[in-house]
């Protein structure tokens, strides 16, 4: 790989780990193993937004809090159990999808039925997956609100990083479109929010705010 190729590939690392961390916020969560992962990778160039090692064991310690937090009350866990489970029929849903397909194309006499099972599925799933995830929003944001501390160092490294990101594009004359950003939160200092979630977006549409 090229310095080009390293160069983009290290701003693709960072705008993917704000991705992640602002998931945190609201309980969108990846494995926090991907994230201790990413920041080895990446850590000569983000270790000083994130305020060195001692920074990051702080991320690192909230980060497995979040994580944790559905385990320690039944309501979250059953949500959590529920998207799960959502998240696994889709994927049932789109093969039969797939099937469907097939049997249409060999004019199988199930195409049709088969169509109507996929689609009928796919409304259940898509209402059952909305629905779970606005409770486990709704249990994150009533816990941040009795640990702020959490929310905040959360907030904290995605601004860091975004200010990072900004002074790297900036460096490198790179229009911050090529790099925009799908985040649940816009109360961030030094981002432009470009579209607000929609039907078929759940995130807001955004990108850094690049000055010179």
């Amino acid at each position: 790989m090229g310095l080009f190729g390293k160069k983009r590939r290290d701003l693709e690392d960072v705008a993917a780990l704000i991705e992640a961390i602002d998931g945190y916020r609201i309980g969108r969560n990846v494995d926090p193993k991907r994230i201790r992962a990413m920041l080895d990778e990446r850590w000569d160039l983000v270790k000083g937004a994130l305020g060195g090692s001692g920074g990051r064991k702080k991320l690192e310690r909230v980060l497995e809090f979040m994580v944790n937090l559905p385990a320690r009350d039944p309501s979250a866990t059953r949500w959590s159990k529920v998207f799960l489970v959502v998240r696994l029929t889709l994927r049932v849903t789109i093969m039969l999808f797939v099937v469907a397909l097939g049997l249409s194309v060999w004019g199988h006499p199930m195409a049709q039925a088969t169509l109507i099972a996929a689609t009928v599925l796919l409304y259940f799933v898509l209402v059952a997956r909305w629905y779970s995830l606005v409770k486990l929003e709704e249990f994150y944001t009533s816990k941040a609100r009795e640990q702020p501390g959490k929310d905040r160092t959360l907030k904290a490294a995605v601004e860091s990083l975004v200010r990072l990101l900004a002074g790297e594009l900036e460096r490198e004359g790179t229009p911050p479109k090529r790099y925009r950003l799908h985040l649940f939160k816009d109360d961030y200092e030094g981002v432009r929010i470009l579209k607000g979630p929609g039907i078929l977006r759940e995130t807001y549409l955004a990108e850094v705010v690049v000055h010179g």
